[in-house]
Formats: C-alpha cells, sequence, structure tokens
C-alpha cells in the first residue's frame, strides 16, 4: 500500500473502496439521470392530462352558456308580440351569454380571470347578485339531485 497523502485521500480506511465525498460510480450517475427523466416525464403527463381536463370543461361550460344564449333567443321570440321591451332584454340576455361562451372558447384561463377579477371590481353590485344567484342554483339543482330514499 501507498502511503501517500493523494493515496490516503482517494482510499478508504481498508484501502478498497473510495470515501465518501469522492466521484460516486457510474452507474449511481445513471440511475439518478433515469430516475430524473421518468420524473419528468412522468410530471408532463400529469400536465397534458391537466390541461386536457381544463379544456374539456370549458368546452362543456361554453356549450351550456351558448345552450342559455339559444333559450334567452326562444323567450325573446315569444315574447315580442305581447311586450317589445321584456324581448328586447331576453335578446340582449342571449346576446351577453353567446358573448361569454365565445370567450370561454377562445380565451386562456389567466384572461379569463382577469376579465372576470375587472368586472367584478367595476360591477361589484352587478357580480355580487350574480354570485349569489348562481349559488342559489345551485344549491337548487344540488338539492333536486340527491337520490331521495325510496319507500318499501
Amino acid at each position: 500500500m501507498i502511503d501517500s497523502p493523494s493515496a490516503r485521500a482517494s482510499t478508504s480506511t481498508d484501502g478498497s473502496t473510495p470515501t465518501s465525498g469522492e466521484a460516486r460510480p457510474a452507474a449511481d450517475s445513471h440511475a439518478a439521470a433515469d430516475s430524473h427523466a421518468a420524473a419528468a416525464g412522468t410530471a408532463e403527463q400529469i400536465v397534458q392530462a391537466a390541461r386536457s381536463g381544463v379544456a374539456q370543461g370549458r368546452e362543456a361550460a361554453a356549450s351550456r352558456v351558448e345552450a342559455v344564449a339559444d333559450a334567452a333567443g326562444e323567450v325573446a321570440d315569444r315574447l315580442a308580440p305581447q311586450s317589445e321591451s321584456l324581448a328586447h332584454y331576453a335578446e340582449r340576455i342571449g346576446d351577453i351569454a353567446s358573448g361569454v361562451a365565445q370567450r370561454l372558447r377562445t380565451r386562456s384561463l389567466n384572461e379569463l380571470a382577469a376579465e372576470t377579477q375587472a368586472a367584478a371590481r367595476e360591477h361589484t353590485a352587478l357580480f355580487v347578485t350574480g354570485s349569489f344567484l348562481a349559488g342559489v342554483a345551485l344549491s337548487r339543482f344540488m338539492k333536486a339531485s340527491k337520490q331521495r330514499p325510496t319507500r318499501g
């Protein structure tokens, strides 16, 4: 065994293996690289799945809002012979809903969030009222959707 400072630095006390702090064997660095690549691939799959889910959710929401726009147009057509002003309001609601559906389909989530925040700041009372009505509608829907116990 060579008794030099460099020889002592590169061997363990028994003279056979590198000590901690020395360069790791190539197998360990390959395993770490493979592990990192697998984690990056899995993360990318998760991001893609999330994007796909968001896109599907946005399209479903846009379709529902478009259905509201169509219904408002039908209401406007039925109201026109009886009350032109009510028909005008129903038509306006349909136009607004159609615009919302179009924005849902064409804007990014960040843009939609920024527009919602700006609208909430500009029209606070309207936004709070709309949020309240949406909550009431959602709670009624949830109650109606509950499974009722069967009597037997």
